[in-house]
């Protein structure tokens, strides 16, 4: 799926990013490893803004804007390195 929205973002013309250090930063808090509860308090309502029912959490935040400049392209294997 994340897949197909970097793809749709590319035709479209726009720049994404995942951003993962939110739910990551959220899930160690929850296990006592990292961060402190206020600054996850804080996190956690934000969340609930974007998503005000509260039965669904994120598992990957993505930022999706204009780019400010032409990204470089991604490196690709030959073809014929791929094809068995």
């Amino acid at each position: 799926m994340l897949q197909r929205l970097l793809l749709a973002c590319t035709a479209a013309g726009l720049g994404a990013q995942p951003m993962n250090q939110v739910t990551e930063y959220l899930d160690a808090v929850a296990l006592g490893t990292a961060g402190d509860a206020r600054t996850a308090a804080d996190l956690g309502r934000r969340w609930e803004q974007i998503v005000p029912d509260g039965t669904r959490r994120g598992l990957l935040l993505v930022r999706i804007g204009h780019p400010t400049r032409t990204g470089a392209r991604s490196p690709r294997r030959p073809l014929a390195h791929v094809l068995v």
